[in-house]
């Protein structure tokens, strides 16, 4: 994974650099370096930050579910 591909994965969940550290366990600077390309980026965390954009993307079309078109919950 690139770094770019790395930022739009993040960008795409509405994260900030610091949430997403928070999310995947690391630093806002170690994931800032990431970004950057500074530092390499491991397979273990292209996976988490997989799982984590995999679950957000499954959790947001389970919300849209169970909201009436009024906004409210069934």
């Amino acid at each position: 994974m690139t770094p770019e591909q790395f930022r739009k994965y993040r960008t795409a969940l509405g994260l900030t650099q610091k949430e997403m550290a928070v999310a995947l366990g690391l630093s806002a600077n170690h994931l800032a370096r990431l970004e950057r390309g500074e530092r390499p980026i491991l397979t273990r965390t292209v996976v988490a930050m997989r799982l984590l954009f995999r679950y957000e993307i499954d959790r947001r079309k389970l919300a849209g579910l169970f909201t009436r078109r009024d906004g409210g919950l069934d």
